[in-house]
């Protein structure tokens, strides 16, 4: 067997299996902080945001669902800077 498809092959393998032990911790971090926030009622696609905030180092989100996002608290305690823009309806009566 050539070796370069051989190393290209172990590369590629070991590079999917990380992405999927990668996924499989985030999705674990996501139910983690849902079953953290149960009573907010926060649902796991705004866990998944949040995990994937916590993994990107990202504290500054633009979203109009201030009741889930403004209690949450990230890894470390600190909460979201979160970025809210009024709704047309609230522009117009300005």
């Amino acid at each position: 067997m050539n070796p370069t498809k051989t190393t290209g092959a172990r590369q590629y393998l070991r590079e999917t299996l990380r992405d999927r032990a990668n996924r499989r911790i985030a999705r674990k971090r996501a139910i983690d902080i849902d079953r953290q926030y149960a009573g907010l009622g926060l649902g796991l696609v705004d866990a998944s945001v949040i995990a994937l905030a916590e993994e990107l180092g990202v504290y500054r989100l633009a979203t109009r669902d201030l009741r889930h996002f403004s209690a949450v608290r990230l890894g470390g305690g600190r909460g979201f800077e979160l970025v809210v823009h009024p709704r047309r309806s609230e522009r117009q009566a300005k």
